[in-house]
C-alpha cells in the first residue's frame, strides 16, 4: 500500500514538475502612448501644429478683445452726453459682442480640440500597426496601452514604447520625405 501511494506520488511530482518546466513563457509588453505623442517624431509635429494654431487663434481673439474694451471705453465716455435710448441700444450692440467673443471662444476650443483628435488618431493608427508587427515578430502573448488597461505596475523590461518609438520615428521619416518628393514635382 505504502509503496503504491509511493510511486503515486512520485509520479504526481513529476508529472506536475514537468508541465512547468516545459510551459512557454508568456510575453507581455506594454506601450505608453502618452510618451509617444511626447517623444517621437509625429507627436512633436502634432505639438507644433497645435501651438501655431493655438497662436493664431489667440490673435484673432486678443483683436475682439481689443474692439470689445474700445467700445465699453467709447459708452463709458458717452455716458453723460448721450439719451437713455442710446445709451440702452449700446448696451444691447455691446453685449451681443460679449456673447459673440464667447462663442468664438467656445468654437476655436472645439476646433483646436477637433485638430488634436484627428491628429492624434492618425498618430494611433500607424503605432497600432507597428506594435502588432512588433508583437508577431518577437512572439509576445499581449501588449497593452499603459494608461489606457489601467496599468498599475510593470517591470521596465516589458516596456517597449522606445522600440515602438524608434520604429515610428522610421515610418514617420519615410512618409515626411514622400510628401515633400511628391510636393517638390507638384
Amino acid at each position: 500500500m505504502k509503496l503504491k501511494l509511493g510511486i503515486v506520488t512520485t509520479l504526481l511530482i513529476f508529472a506536475l514538475t514537468g508541465s512547468v518546466f516545459s510551459a512557454d513563457v508568456a510575453k507581455i509588453g506594454i506601450v505608453d502612448f502618452q510618451k509617444i505623442l511626447a517623444v517621437s517624431e509625429g507627436g512633436k509635429k502634432v505639438s507644433e501644429i497645435l501651438k501655431s494654431e493655438v497662436q493664431l487663434r489667440k490673435k484673432q481673439l486678443m483683436g475682439k478683445q481689443k474692439e470689445l474694451q474700445a467700445k465699453k471705453e467709447q459708452m463709458e465716455r458717452e455716458a453723460l452726453v448721450v439719451s437713455d435710448e442710446a445709451k440702452r441700444k449700446k448696451m444691447i450692440d455691446y453685449q451681443k459682442m460679449v456673447y459673440q467673443l464667447k462663442q468664438l471662444n467656445v468654437k476655436f476650443n472645439r476646433a483646436i480640440q477637433n485638430l488634436n483628435n484627428k491628429n492624434t488618431r492618425i498618430i494611433e493608427i500607424e503605432i497600432q500597426k507597428i506594435v502588432k508587427k512588433i508583437g508577431k515578430q518577437e512572439g509576445f502573448l499581449l501588449i497593452v496601452g499603459k494608461a489606457q488597461a489601467g496599468v498599475l505596475y510593470a517591470p521596465k523590461q516589458i516596456d517597449i514604447t522606445d522600440k515602438v518609438i524608434k520604429k515610428y520615428n522610421a515610418v514617420f521619416a519615410k512618409q515626411k520625405a514622400a510628401a515633400a518628393k511628391k510636393a517638390k514635382s507638384n
